[in-house]
């Protein structure tokens, strides 16, 4: 869709405003004048009608009728009257001139009223007109001889009315054009500026900005200075987003950048929960498919297990060959971290339960996970070498989910006593008996626990949240 100036969009938006106005005022205008036009011809041809009356008196009670016909053929004679006539009390007509009615059409009672008869044109074609009739009696001393009757012409009226409203119409339409063309320079004087705005914008969108150097003191210097001053602030943003590719992976870039502020160089102590996901046999699953085939599998079960982090706003910190590391509580903060973390361990085993349901279901083998679970304090930030850094969390927290996904067997979910504890305080946790192990670089055994699931006050929400993973996953 081509894109219309604003100079002309604003030039046409006043001009609407201008022809509605100028519409209304001709309207009123011609009205008034119709309505003047009107009175004015009644009360002419009242007065000619009365005039006529007046001057008949006279002859008509002396029976001259040859001056009857020369006073009907006189008013008859003004362009303004098609007819005149003279009637005795009996409604015969003694004199007339021009174009009248028939007496049986007229009503002698009436002093005004309005006839259609059946005139010729120019072309000798006849056309039906409306006439108007004027009757006013003839008396002298409260003796009434007869009637004085003039008929003329709406048409005519008609005719003068259109004259007018040519006129009107050209002089309004030559004022309006005149004031559309004065609007659109002012709108082209007023929105130059914008021209500049565009340009600038667009070359911002290219990463080609070049400041503006337009100077003025109005509503227009401020945008232009804000412009400039955004110019400036997204190049930096496009350095830093460059630099951001070298050092972090997509799902956590946007996280980082949202929260500069927070992160230093080396890191910050946070208080997180780190979830590991394995494919249990994976080495023995890869022998029985092509590598294309391991591919697809490892794609597939990848995304449904980034799609459950999502769902408990977690952040896939990185897929380590068949293994998923997930980080909640960093480097956006959760106050809930620890129960999102032991609830999406839980969306994940059912999802798994699911998928598995299918994959039976079309003699497919199944897939396991094995899940540990730990949170405590870590450190976050940007590791890695001078070339490549990347955002993640390490510390003996870490190392300890590690360590008791290892520990776990096939669709269970290990967490440590103190996670648990801390979870039970506000969810009620479905686990199978404690039990210790010993775990390599700790002198006391940990305390761990099988999370089997967690009550929920709608049972449902699992259920609604798998349908959903696997809707998404569908229509990706």
């Amino acid at each position: 869709m081509p894109r219309i100036p604003i100079a002309l969009k604003l030039a046409l938006s006043i001009s609407a405003l201008v022809m509605l106005g100028i519409a209304l005022l001709t309207a009123v205008l011609l009205n008034n004048q119709s309505r003047l036009v009107s009175a004015h011809s009644y009360d002419y041809s009242t007065l000619i009608t009365e005039q006529l009356a007046n001057n008949a008196v006279e002859p008509l009670f002396t029976d001259e009728t040859y001056q009857l016909q020369t006073l009907t053929k006189k008013i008859a004679a003004n362009e303004r009257i098609l007819g005149a006539g003279i009637f005795d009390l009996d409604g015969l007509l003694v004199a007339n001139d021009g174009i009248l009615p028939d007496k049986d059409e007229l009503l002698f009672d009436k002093p005004y009223q309005e006839l259609q008869m059946s005139l010729p044109d120019e072309l000798q074609r006849p056309r039906l007109e409306t006439l108007s009739i004027h009757i006013e009696p003839i008396r002298f001393k409260g003796v009434t001889a007869g009637y004085a009757v003039a008929s003329y012409s709406q048409a005519a009226l008609l005719r003068s009315s259109q004259k007018s409203l040519v006129w009107v119409i050209g002089i309004s339409g030559s004022l309006l054009l005149a004031i559309c063309a004065l609007i659109y320079l002012l709108s082209r004087r007023l929105t130059g500026p914008l021209h500049e705005l565009v340009i600038a914008s667009d070359n911002i969108r290219k990463g080609k900005f070049s400041p503006i150097t337009t100077q003025r003191q109005d509503e227009f210097g401020q945008l232009i200075n804000a412009i400039n001053d955004m110019g400036f602030g997204l190049n930096k943003k496009t350095q830093l987003e460059d630099l951001m590719e070298q050092m972090l992976t997509k799902g956590v870039a946007t996280e980082v950048i949202d929260q500069l502020d927070t992160i230093r160089d080396g890191g910050q102590q946070v208080n997180a929960t780190v979830l590991f996901a394995d494919i249990v046999g994976f080495t023995h699953i890869s022998e029985q498919l092509s590598p294309r085939e391991v591919s697809e599998l490892l794609n597939e079960y990848f995304n449904h297990l980034e799609a459950c982090a999502k769902a408990y706003f977690g952040t896939i910190d990185k897929f380590i060959g068949d293994c998923a590391m997930v980080v909640f509580g960093a480097p956006k903060e959760d106050p809930q971290h620890e129960f999102h973390a032991v609830a999406c361990a839980v969306l994940m085993q059912k999802l798994i339960t699911r998928l598995n349901e299918k994959r039976l279901a079309q003699g497919e083998f199944a897939v396991e996970l094995r899940i540990g679970v730990n949170s405590g304090q870590m450190l976050a930030g940007l590791l890695g070498s001078n070339n490549r850094l990347e955002y993640t969390v390490v510390g003996d927290s870490v190392n300890l989910a590690s360590r008791l996904s290892n520990e776990a067997r096939s669709g269970q979910i290990i967490i440590e006593e103190g996670l648990y504890e801390r979870v039970s305080e506000h969810k009620t946790l479905q686990v199978e008996a404690q039990r210790q192990i010993r775990v390599r670089g700790k002198s006391e055994p940990v305390t761990i626990y099988n999370v089997l699931d967690l009550d929920q006050i709608n049972p449902f929400v699992m259920e609604n949240l798998i349908q959903d993973v696997l809707s998404t996953q569908r229509a990706a």
